[in-house]
């Protein structure tokens, strides 16, 4: 943050957070707008999507087989059957 007024407020900021109880990790490594658009970013999109897909998945076989799911090794034991 170059301007010194925007580096005021941010902490302000981060000093409500903290007043509320959150714990701040600071500092953070967080890419620029410019590292974000250079970056190959395709497989955290790929991981995010796997899991939302596999929690919709799992939902389903448990409604379908009645059955609670807890694990993937469960999800592999049945599909195997």
């Amino acid at each position: 943050m170059s301007d010194p007024s925007v580096r005021v407020e941010f902490e302000k900021a981060l000093d409500v957070i903290r007043n509320l109880g959150a714990q701040v990790v600071d500092p953070t490594d967080i890419p620029s707008v410019e590292e974000i658009l250079q970056g190959d970013d395709q497989f955290t999109v790929v991981d995010v999507d796997f899991k939302v897909s596999l929690s919709a998945i799992i939902m389903r076989l448990t409604l379908m087989l009645f059955v609670n799911l807890v694990s993937t090794e469960q999800l592999v034991r049945i599909s195997s059957q």
